[in-house]
């Protein structure tokens, strides 16, 4: 299974946090985020192909928040700004990087989320690169707010490391998303 859905994240530990953000984001603030993550793995000694995928999926994930905060139509159909939270850390016990978001999510939404989620997961690799290239050439199944290009691409490299979940809370409705690397 490429992208499973989980109940909790209990092998999130805060402590292991390298990097932890929550609040409302900017295009400025994300670019600091990922100067930061740079900087915290560019002394490192991994494989490249490894910060990428780091780099990759904090980008993705950043831009998936700061994309659900701008004024849209969250809980009972008010617009309004949303906050999300950022997690980049290392796993003692998985022995991997993860990068870790958060964010609320628009009425609807957990459906057709959790239907590409089980699409995907019913595709093999060769599948979902065929998959992938058909939607970046038809810009079919877009969604508004996400779950394409940039999540496909994030299954790929991270093939069975992705998991999800969501949460309701006073009428609103949370995604968190992890991948570990």
């Amino acid at each position: 299974m490429r992208i499973k859905k989980v109940d909790s994240f209990t092998d999130i530990n805060l402590d292991e946090a390298i990097i932890l953000i929550s609040g409302i984001l900017s295009q400025r603030i994300i670019a600091a985020v990922i100067e930061d993550i740079e900087d915290e793995i560019g002394s490192l000694d991994i494989d490249n192909k490894i910060k990428n995928n780091i780099i990759y999926n904090s980008i993705e994930l950043l831009q998936n928040i700061l994309n659900y905060s701008n004024y849209k139509f969250i809980g009972e159909d008010k617009k309004q700004i949303s906050k999300g939270r950022f997690v980049f850390g290392f796993s003692e016990e998985k022995n991997k990087y993860y990068v870790f978001a958060s964010n609320e999510i628009v009425n609807g939404d957990e459906k057709i989320l959790a239907n590409k989620f089980e699409f995907m997961n019913s595709l093999d690799d060769e599948s979902l690169k065929k998959y992938m290239k058909d939607v970046r050439k038809t810009g079919m199944h877009k969604h508004e707010y996400g779950a394409g290009i940039g999540l496909l691409s994030m299954a790929l490299k991270n093939a069975g490391y992705i998991n999800y979940n969501f949460k309701e809370k006073d009428g609103i409705k949370n995604f968190s998303i992890v991948t570990y690397i």
